[in-house]
Protein backbone atom coordinates (compact mmCIF):
# COMPACT_ATOMS: atom_id res chain seq x y z
CA UNK A 1 0.00 0.00 0.00
CA UNK A 2 1.43 3.51 -0.68
CA UNK A 3 2.35 5.15 2.41
CA UNK A 4 1.44 8.21 1.14
CA UNK A 5 -2.05 7.40 0.69
CA UNK A 6 -2.15 5.85 4.29
CA UNK A 7 -1.28 9.10 5.34
CA UNK A 8 -3.20 11.00 3.93
CA UNK A 9 -6.08 9.06 5.20
CA UNK A 10 -4.99 8.92 8.84
CA UNK A 11 -4.70 12.85 8.64
CA UNK A 12 -8.40 13.52 6.89
CA UNK A 13 -9.80 11.29 9.73
CA UNK A 14 -7.70 13.41 11.91
CA UNK A 15 -9.10 16.75 10.57
CA UNK A 16 -12.84 15.35 10.32
CA UNK A 17 -12.78 14.39 13.76
CA UNK A 18 -11.43 18.22 14.72
CA UNK A 19 -14.10 19.26 12.57
CA UNK A 20 -11.33 21.02 11.05
CA UNK A 21 -12.71 20.87 7.48
CA UNK A 22 -10.50 23.12 5.50
CA UNK A 23 -7.19 20.83 6.40
CA UNK A 24 -9.75 17.69 5.56
CA UNK A 25 -9.98 19.18 2.09
CA UNK A 26 -6.61 19.89 1.96
CA UNK A 27 -6.38 16.41 0.76
CA UNK A 28 -8.89 16.00 -1.72
CA UNK A 29 -8.39 16.68 -5.35
CA UNK A 30 -10.30 19.31 -6.76
CA UNK A 31 -12.38 17.41 -8.66
CA UNK A 32 -13.72 15.29 -5.30
CA UNK A 33 -16.07 13.05 -5.32
CA UNK A 34 -18.49 11.27 -2.42
CA UNK A 35 -20.86 8.91 -2.56
CA UNK A 36 -22.12 8.21 1.03
CA UNK A 37 -22.98 5.00 1.97
CA UNK A 38 -25.89 5.78 4.65
CA UNK A 39 -28.41 8.93 2.84
CA UNK A 40 -31.20 10.19 4.64
CA UNK A 41 -33.28 13.32 5.30
CA UNK A 42 -29.79 15.57 5.09
CA UNK A 43 -27.40 13.26 3.06
CA UNK A 44 -27.63 13.24 -0.18
CA UNK A 45 -26.22 10.53 -2.45
CA UNK A 46 -23.68 12.13 -4.52
CA UNK A 47 -21.24 15.04 -3.86
CA UNK A 48 -19.21 16.75 -6.41
CA UNK A 49 -16.08 19.09 -5.94
CA UNK A 50 -14.48 20.36 -2.64
CA UNK A 51 -17.56 22.86 -2.02
CA UNK A 52 -20.17 20.04 -2.16
CA UNK A 53 -18.20 17.84 0.15
CA UNK A 54 -17.55 20.86 2.48
CA UNK A 55 -21.48 21.03 3.02
CA UNK A 56 -21.83 16.93 3.35
CA UNK A 57 -19.27 17.06 6.04
CA UNK A 58 -20.82 20.58 7.79
CA UNK A 59 -24.18 18.38 7.72
CA UNK A 60 -22.53 15.77 9.19
CA UNK A 61 -20.96 17.54 12.15
CA UNK A 62 -24.14 19.62 12.26
CA UNK A 63 -26.11 16.36 13.02
CA UNK A 64 -23.98 14.86 15.70
CA UNK A 65 -23.71 15.95 19.41
CA UNK A 66 -20.41 14.44 19.34
CA UNK A 67 -18.81 11.41 17.31
CA UNK A 68 -15.54 10.08 16.22
CA UNK A 69 -14.48 8.14 13.03
CA UNK A 70 -11.71 5.66 13.32
CA UNK A 71 -10.11 3.52 10.52
CA UNK A 72 -10.14 0.13 11.80
CA UNK A 73 -8.42 -1.69 8.53
CA UNK A 74 -6.99 -0.49 5.12
CA UNK A 75 -6.78 -2.66 2.29
CA UNK A 76 -4.93 -1.70 -0.81
CA UNK A 77 -6.29 -2.49 -4.33
CA UNK A 78 -4.19 -1.87 -7.19
CA UNK A 79 -1.76 1.16 -6.91
CA UNK A 80 -4.54 3.68 -6.63
CA UNK A 81 -7.45 2.34 -4.32
CA UNK A 82 -7.34 1.81 -0.55
CA UNK A 83 -10.19 0.04 1.07
CA UNK A 84 -10.92 1.37 4.63
CA UNK A 85 -13.60 -0.13 7.04
CA UNK A 86 -14.20 3.00 9.58
CA UNK A 87 -16.08 3.00 12.91
CA UNK A 88 -18.18 5.53 13.59
CA UNK A 89 -19.11 6.28 17.29
CA UNK A 90 -20.64 8.99 19.04
CA UNK A 91 -24.07 10.64 19.76
CA UNK A 92 -26.57 12.21 18.01
CA UNK A 93 -29.68 13.53 19.49
CA UNK A 94 -28.98 11.80 22.69
CA UNK A 95 -28.48 8.51 21.64
CA UNK A 96 -25.41 6.36 21.71
CA UNK A 97 -24.34 4.94 18.13
CA UNK A 98 -21.31 2.50 16.73
CA UNK A 99 -21.82 1.93 13.38
CA UNK A 100 -19.13 0.26 10.59
CA UNK A 101 -19.00 1.56 7.06
CA UNK A 102 -16.62 0.63 4.23
CA UNK A 103 -15.18 3.23 1.94
CA UNK A 104 -13.51 2.89 -0.96
CA UNK A 105 -11.12 5.87 -1.27
CA UNK A 106 -9.10 6.61 -4.96
CA UNK A 107 -6.13 9.04 -5.61
CA UNK A 108 -5.15 10.88 -8.73
CA UNK A 109 -1.84 12.99 -7.97
CA UNK A 110 -1.40 12.45 -4.18
CA UNK A 111 -4.85 13.54 -3.45
CA UNK A 112 -8.00 11.73 -2.81
CA UNK A 113 -10.46 11.80 -5.81
CA UNK A 114 -13.61 9.81 -5.22
CA UNK A 115 -14.83 7.92 -2.03
CA UNK A 116 -17.64 5.67 -2.32
CA UNK A 117 -19.37 4.21 1.06
CA UNK A 118 -20.47 0.94 1.34
CA UNK A 119 -22.25 -1.10 4.42
CA UNK A 120 -20.75 -3.81 3.64
CA UNK A 121 -17.15 -4.63 3.30
CA UNK A 122 -17.17 -7.84 0.43
CA UNK A 123 -19.33 -5.19 -1.18
CA UNK A 124 -17.13 -2.41 -0.91
CA UNK A 125 -13.82 -4.89 -1.65
CA UNK A 126 -15.89 -6.25 -5.16
CA UNK A 127 -16.55 -2.60 -6.30
CA UNK A 128 -12.94 -1.72 -5.81
CA UNK A 129 -11.53 -4.39 -7.46
CA UNK A 130 -14.08 -3.88 -10.50
CA UNK A 131 -13.23 -0.10 -11.12
CA UNK A 132 -10.77 -0.06 -13.52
Amino acid sequence: MSRENVEVIQRFYEAFNRSDFDEALDFAHPEIELYPAHVGLDVGSEYRGADAVRRFLETIDDGFDTYTVAPEEMIEVGDDRVVVVERWTGRARGIEFDMEFTDVYEFRDGRCVRVEGFRDKAEALEAAELRE
